[in-house]
């Protein structure tokens, strides 16, 4: 993203008279040239982590009264000249100063800003759309790399009238935010107001406009963050899954269908610090708490804390004798695909306030992935708790201790795979790894050396999401399969020298030819005051 954001504040020099017939970049600049100076209204939505912002007001030249809603609360800034005054009371009392503030301001005015000092790199045309009588040119800036999703690099829709450029109506794209990259989203509308930007208590104009159902989304969300809940439904990218299970907090237990192996679901149980997984359907092994992947899916459709853009209502139904609110992301685009927005059903109580989220269909996407996944649950409240599996303490017991206080080889393990089925190994492998693939489970499969004598072997062990990274590995995480060499050129491939390193892995066999699976269970073993052991990493 860095170098498209760039582009963000970068202006051409250009002639008024741009047509269509002329570049993308040289009408984008004249029509920053005629928006710079001129008052706008703008509302605007900034995807940042930890959280989303959404701005709105008045802008005009270097003076703005802006409002910024945060999950932190709201604030409403204006400056007019190098006069400053900050509200945090929805405009009841003012405080001077904060003129030096601008940060806000850059994200709302920044698109539009003008300056004929500087050259654009090239722009294409993405097409033209009609919103009412206004017809609207869709640039976007041009680079090799496929769209991952709009907004992974600058886009702007620009008026036209007679084919010509008049003023930027709409951004989308990266900016820059308190040392940070983040996605912004702007819409330009043109107002008249003699004095559009006025000291306290302000310009009508400004103030923030009426939440639309995205209110109500909000306060289901914020509903949703305590309890127990049930999720059920499906996730597509390339083949489709299904996923059931329990979301409470940051803890869960779910399970996806197809898992890992043939004919057994996979299962992930988290509870604080502690995790286990299942991917037999009988044994269970310790997991590690970073393994979020499908946590992640169910969860974030419905995680509060965060500022929702503009929902529009599109229609009610009566369900089990409550109403049933259905409410899509709103977009000024016309004919777009409904599944490509997101949609949420809100079950209502008798008054219209909001239960809880019934169901979402949404597409979902990794920053800087090219990977959309299309969700579709079903939520329902609980009295059913998240507990750790049956049996366990926290049934890694029931793996057992080790076979013995040897270390051991691939090799070997491959000679007793029959004999050593479900039993716990010690082996010993050297600190450099020679290749990572992320499995569908979340999981990753790793290739090692071991340290046997005479003949060292290589062979494959699974560890749960994060495990490479406990124990040096890696230094991140990654998706896809790397060998060390691209792994080093990442930069996530971790140690590659040192002490060997030990590790306890679980055999299980899976036929006379294919070689035994070696699942890593921990790096260190536990023995109890009763004798139990346990293992941890």
């Amino acid at each position: 993203m860095k170098h498209y954001l760039l582009i963000c504040s970068v202006v051409f020099a250009t002639v008024t008279n741009a047509t269509a017939a002329d570049r993308p970049e040289i009408m984008l600049g004249a029509a920053k040239r005629a928006s710079d100076d001129r008052p706008w209204r703008v509302d605007g939505q900034v995807t940042a982590d930890p959280g989303d912002i959404k701005i709105s007001g008045v802008v005009h030249a270097r003076d703005f009264d802006l409002t910024v809603e945060s999950a932190a609360g709201v604030k409403r800034q204006i400056v007019v000249g190098k006069k400053g005054w900050i509200s945090e009371d929805g405009g009841q009392t003012w405080a001077e100063g904060m003129a030096d503030d601008r940060r806000f301001y850059y994200l709302a005015h920044t698109p539009i800003r003008f300056s004929g000092q500087e050259k654009i790199p090239a722009f294409e045309v993405v097409g033209t759309i009609k919103e009412g009588n206004d017809s609207l040119l869709h640039v976007r800036f041009k680079a090799p790399e496929k769209v991952a999703y709009e907004g992974d690099r600058p886009n702007a829709w620009i008026l036209l009238q007679d084919g010509k450029p008049q003023t930027i109506r709409r951004y989308h794209g990266p900016a820059a935010f308190e040392n940070a990259y983040v996605t912004s989203r702007v819409e330009y509308s043109a107002i008249s107001d003699a004095q559009p930007v006025m000291p306290p208590p302000g310009n009508p104009t400004a103030t923030a406009r009426a939440a639309g159902p995205e209110a109500l989304l909000m306060a289901a969300m914020k509903k949703m963050s305590t309890g127990t809940w049930e999720v059920k439904g499906t996730a597509t990218f390339k083949k489709t899954i299904k996923l059931e299970g329990l979301l409470s907090g940051s803890d869960f237990d779910l399970s996806m269908e197809p898992g890992s192996q043939p004919g057994a679901p996979l299962r992930g149980i988290v509870i604080g610090d502690k995790a286990w997984v299942c991917s037999d359907g009988k044994t269970w092994r310790p997991g590690s708490k970073d393994d979020r992947l499908l946590y992640n899916l169910t969860h974030t459709p419905i995680s509060s804390g965060r500022i929702e853009p503009a929902f529009e209502e599109v229609g009610r139904e009566q369900r089990d004798s409550a109403t049933w609110l259905h409410i899509r992301l709103k977009v000024p685009e016309e004919n777009v695909d409904p599944k490509s927005l997101p949609q949420y059903w809100l079950v209502l109580d008798a008054e219209g306030a909001p239960l809880h989220i019934g169901h979402v269909e949404m597409p979902t996407f990794q920053r800087g992935s090219t990977d959309v996944t299309l969700c579709s649950f079903d939520y329902n409240p609980t009295s059913r708790k998240i507990a750790p599996p049956t049996g366990s303490k926290e049934n890694q017991q029931a793996l057992g201790p080790p076979l013995d206080d040897r270390m051991h080889g691939f090799n070997e393990i491959e000679a007793n795979k029959s004999k050593w089925a479900g039993k716990v190994v010690r082996i010993s492998v050297t600190p450099k790894l020679l290749q990572s693939e992320e499995m569908g489970s979340g999981g990753y499969r790793a290739m090692l050396k071991d340290t046997a004598t005479p003949l060292p072997a290589y062979g494959l062990v699974e560890f749960p999401r994060g495990g490479l990274v406990e124990l040096g590995f890696l230094k991140t995480t990654v998706s896809g399969a790397h060998n060390w060499s691209k792994l080093e050129e990442m930069g996530a491939l971790g140690r590659t020298e040192g002490e060997p390193v030990s590790l306890y892995v679980q055999v299980i066999p899976i036929g006379q030819k294919p070689a035994a699976r070696s699942i890593a269970v921990g790096s260190k073993m536990v023995r109890e005051a009763d004798g139990a052991v346990s293992y941890t990493w």
